[in-house]
């Protein structure tokens, strides 16, 4: 059940993924698309430069590879880690804790676990108890020699791809967003979409059968100006005025939820 794009709720990101693209909800209420690239980069004690600086591969995500190093914040649940990974705790800004093995994550901070590899148990001995510490986003293009992307006033986030339309024209750029699944490239399938128009309007669905630049022409026939892939297959549902229009074939991890507020958001 773990997710595979990015995901930012209300300002803060429950996840982040490493390729596709990103739709983002600014504070206005408008849509924007990017190709989004997040990095983490690191402190210790109010350095962010060499050798205090740190990184992590993302956040709330597990990777088995030995190399990773992730941030779990309370999004993610109540514990972080593995036996075999390094876990820093940081309540408040401050690392309290530093084990091997499964452990809380606070609701006041976050795990950083470093696992087995020696690049990531390399960055875990950067860290002991009562060090302050913290860290701050940098947004790219997928592409990590892409130009930097400006995020500034996105209030939430979901990640998928890639991209179908780009101001109206078929963009689908399968290499460049770093997706290479036949299950994406070749294969046609249930299929879901967002997108908005030209005058903001946001538009979501699904197709029965189709390969993603099927999914694309329908997009464009649609007058969408701005859209993106969701997911396939039995990740696809659509629920619409209390019934499913298209049922999902199994459990999903997250969804894209359209409601009515009563205040107008901060």
């Amino acid at each position: 059940m773990q997710p595979h794009g990015t995901l930012q709720i209300e300002g803060n990101f429950a996840h982040t993924g490493t390729n596709g693209t990103t739709m983002g909800v600014t504070t206005a209420n408008n849509l924007v698309f990017e190709n989004l690239f997040i990095g983490i980069e690191g402190s210790i004690n109010d350095s962010f430069e060499w050798p205090n600086n740190w990184y992590a591969w993302g956040i709330n995500h597990i990777y088995t590879d030995p190399a990773a190093v992730v941030i779990f914040t309370p999004a993610k649940g109540k514990t972080a880690g593995s036996q075999a990974a390094t876990s820093i705790v940081v309540k408040n800004g401050e690392v309290i804790d530093i084990r091997k093995g499964i452990v809380s994550i606070p609701a006041d901070g976050y795990v950083i676990t470093a696992n087995s590899g020696p690049a990531a148990q390399k960055v875990a001995n950067m860290f002991k108890i009562g060090d302050r510490v913290d860290y701050r986003y940098t947004y790219k293009q997928v592409d990590k020699n892409g130009q930097p992307v400006n995020w500034d006033g996105i209030r939430h986030a979901l990640g998928a791809g890639p991209r179908l339309l780009t101001a109206g024209r078929i963009t689908v750029e399968f290499k460049k967003e770093r997706m290479t699944d036949p299950k994406l490239t070749t294969y046609k399938g249930l299929r879901s979409f967002t997108g908005v128009d030209k005058n903001g309007l946001l538009v979501m669905g699904t197709v029965g059968s189709a390969s993603v630049r099927e999914l694309a022409q329908v997009a464009q026939k649609l007058g969408l100006y701005n859209a993106m892939n969701l997911d396939g297959g039995a990740s696809s549902g659509l629920y619409y005025q209390g019934k499913l229009l298209t049922t999902p074939g199994r459990l999903l991890s997250n969804s894209l939820v359209v409601v009515k507020l009563t205040t107008r958001p901060l």
